[in-house]
């Protein structure tokens, strides 16, 4: 069942879990409203939404021409249908104004609040505080309510589940449930009155304004649900705190919207290529993490125009690579990813992720890869290589066929410098102890990092620990 589940998570990218969970809340509180247990109206809600939408719209069309940038509508959505849940619905016409306000500040924050092309506030806490400090409107954040509790667990569990960060989620829940119980709240009233849940689960977890590593991830959500629990007057709301979480955010990670050329195309095996591209500022990162890739002209579909890749290259290149499996038939984004020619250009957004090499690269390690899964060793191995630094690292490859066999000469390389390759061919290669045996000693005292299809991964870390082995590193290629 969880494995079925998994499987349906990682066949969609997470703005599009984002987008999907959001309108079955719309759905569910629709629902609940013509039920008649909701305090707002069917035509409250009707108006609401349609006025965030009509002007959400028209905001981020007017924008993007006004910033010579392609709009991001699935962006947009994601921000309009959270605005709706908190922002109070309107019950006179003189509200109107405080929803239409809302939306076009949340807007236009990611045009205007950015640093070259990134966000560094969150779209919506940016609207809610907007219209909240003025006086035009009020955060309601009706979503706290019993009714839709339900909803909003499973929701912020599948979302949770996607993204992998259970960590940043009770980072925040933890001290700011402590602390507004101390402040008087009871427990009953932040379970099923209190948007909590709602907040930690879409809105902290949004990842171009979270911090990048998983370290700072915890100090993130820490310092946020500090500040929500500990009633410092307009600080103590959720979306003020998340916006000083933002900052600091920034300060501690790399983020830009960058332009990237395409240098080259190689066609490493009958379906992975290889894409060169020059960024138009330099790009700094770990070997080993991920970037997000923006690609324009792509009409809205089920499956966006984003995608997580992680760089081959190392950082000392002045290209960033990527290696990528297409498959027939392939999504509109690969599609149009392959037909790119020398010149054609793409965005780069974030760049993060902890599956890196540990500081100390004397260290004994093994790598296992499945298939395209082998990009973040490549661009271990090249660090590696630039540096002429000897190694004790076992590297097991899992590939179908001997032709899916990639960035050999990286490999081969490092093959002067302590590198051990075990290739893995076929569908009925199988990392067993017998294998690990035979080609690693000391295989129980290593550190492990696995990297590939998510079934895999999964697969052999539960081995890996039922061998007692102890450090294991996991980074999954979801959503391609």
């Amino acid at each position: 069942m969880v494995q079925k589940l998994d499987d349906l998570l990682n066949s969609i990218n997470m703005y599009r879990l984002v987008l999907y969970s959001l309108l079955w809340l719309v759905l569910a509180a629709g629902l609940l409203s013509l039920l008649g247990i909701l305090r707002y109206s069917p035509v409250e809600l009707a108006i609401s939404m349609s006025i965030l939408m009509t002007v959400g719209y028209i905001a981020n069309i007017g924008l993007s021409k006004l910033y010579k940038i392609e709009p991001n509508f699935e962006s947009g959505l994601i921000t309009t249908l959270i605005l709706f849940f908190v922002i109070a619905a309107p019950t006179a016409a003189s509200d109107w104004a405080a929803l239409a306000i809302s939306i076009f500040v949340a807007i236009a924050s990611k045009y205007a609040l950015t640093w070259r092309g990134a966000h560094v506030f969150n779209p919506a806490a940016v609207g809610i505080a907007i219209i909240s400090a003025t006086g035009l409107g009020h955060a309601a954040w009706w979503i706290g309510t019993p009714a839709m509790l339900p909803f909003v667990a499973i929701v912020g569990l599948l979302i949770l589940r996607k993204t992998r960060r259970f960590g940043l989620f009770f980072s925040f829940i933890i001290p700011s449930t402590a602390l507004l119980l101390l402040h008087g709240s009871t427990l009953q009233t932040l379970i099923f009155s209190f948007p909590l849940i709602f907040f930690a689960s879409i809105m902290l977890t949004e990842p171009a304004t979270a911090p990048n590593t998983n370290r700072w991830r915890i100090v993130y959500g820490g310092f946020v649900g500090v500040l929500t629990g500990l009633g410092l007057g307009l600080v103590s709301t959720p979306q003020v705190a998340l916006l000083f979480g933002n900052m600091l955010a920034f300060a501690v990670s790399f983020r830009s919207g960058i332009k990237l050329e395409l240098v080259s195309k190689t066609k490493l095996s009958p379906n992975i290529y290889n894409f060169s591209f020059r960024p138009s500022q330099k790009v700094t990162f770990i070997p080993g993490q991920y970037m997000e890739w923006t690609l324009p002209g792509i009409k809205f579909n089920s499956r966006g125009n984003r995608r997580t890749f992680t760089i081959a290259s190392s950082p000392s290149q002045p290209d960033l690579d990527i290696g990528i499996r297409f498959y027939d038939p392939s999504s509109s984004f690969k599609q149009k990813l392959v037909g790119m020619k020398p010149g054609d250009i793409i965005f780069g957004g974030r760049v993060a992720g902890d599956f890196v090499l540990p500081a100390d690269t004397g260290k004994k390690l093994v790598f296992v890869a499945g298939g395209i899964g082998v990009t973040p060793f490549i661009s271990m191995l090249q660090c590696i290589n630039e540096a002429k630094k000897d190694v004790d690292i076992v590297l097991f490859y899992f590939v179908n066929s001997e032709q899916d066999f990639v960035y050999k000469d990286v490999i081969e390389n490092s093959l002067n410098f302590g590198l051990k390759l075990v290739p893995m061919v076929g569908p009925n290669a199988r990392l067993t102890e017998a294998v690990l045996k035979n080609h690693v000693d000391d295989y129980k005292d290593r550190e492990y990092y696995l990297s590939g299809p998510p079934t895999m991964v999964r697969i052999y870390k539960k081995s890996l620990k039922e061998l007692s082995v102890k450090k294991i590193h996991t980074d999954y290629f979801t959503g391609y």
